[in-house]
């Protein structure tokens, strides 16, 4: 029996215009006046995520949302952050170093703002701020930082091909060290070590009693394939990434055909 539903933003419930279809709506009202638990799971902060999530319908109790890829699990009918795993000024300060000579824009993301370096690499423009032109994005020096500033992930953006290249130049360690992965072709984010979406769904699973069995999570990227790993179903969108579609229990529709709903109409 499934007892809750565990759902990514960006090509799972977004449609390519950033929309929320209403099949969608009505699907996951339903699910919810069923009382199962409807947990949105992104690699978003929550100033993105929250407009999204009032699309959906009123708050109820118990209400969660997994957002930062993981790093955080907030709890949003209290307005309340229940955990977090977050990066140093000095995990920023190498990062930043590492990106400048890969020719890469670096954001750091806290809380409530999304910080940026004045310093502009020719050609690289910040494709994250493009995407979200709207959020509280800030130009700052990372050197004027305290020393206790703290982070819950950092997001690196461009070109697909011209990522894809810079990838191969970070160093391996790099990759056991921390969490690390890519949420777009276009989008790498860099998080605390340990940091993944199926952690912090088994921590909210633990906190709620409910075992990942009784977990039904739907993803499209490389970032949601630990979620389908561990969850009891793991559905792939029709427009996921074919690694992800391999590893489905079930594949639904696209993102662009409500395939949410017909997933949760299927299952629930």
């Amino acid at each position: 029996m499934i007892k809750l539903v565990a759902i990514d933003l960006d090509g799972t419930l977004l449609n390519d215009e950033k929309g929320v279809d209403l099949e969608n709506i009505k699907a996951i009202q339903r699910v919810k006046s069923l009382g199962i638990k409807v947990v949105i799971c992104t690699g978003r902060p929550l100033f993105t995520a929250k407009p999204i999530i009032d699309l959906l319908g009123p708050v109820v109790s118990e209400e969660y949302l997994i957002i930062y890829n993981g790093a955080v699990l907030y709890r949003l009918d209290q307005k309340k952050l229940i955990y977090q795993n977050h990066l140093s000024l000095s995990d920023l300060k190498f990062f930043k170093q590492l990106m400048d000579e890969l020719d890469m824009p670096l954001n750091a993301l806290t809380l409530d703002t999304i910080y940026e370096s004045p310093k502009i690499i020719p050609g690289r423009p910040n494709l994250y701020r493009k995407a979200f032109p709207n959020a509280p994005f800030e130009k700052k020096n990372f050197d004027d930082f305290s020393e206790d500033q703290i982070f819950l992930k950092f997001v690196v953006t461009a070109e697909a091909s011209f990522l894809k290249q810079q990838m191969a130049r970070i160093p391996r360690h790099l990759w056991d060290d921390y969490s690390i992965c890519l949420s777009h072709p276009f989008q790498l984010e860099v998080m605390a070590k340990g940091v993944s979406k199926s952690q912090t769904l088994k921590r909210l699973g633990d906190y709620l009693s409910i075992s990942m069995k009784e977990v039904l999570a739907l993803g499209d990227q490389l970032n949601d394939m630990d979620l389908l790993q561990v969850a009891g179903i793991g559905v792939a969108m029709e427009n996921a990434d074919d690694r992800l579609k391999e590893i489905a229990d079930f594949v639904t529709k696209s993102n662009n055909q409500a395939g949410v709903a017909y997933a949760l109409d299927h299952f629930i």
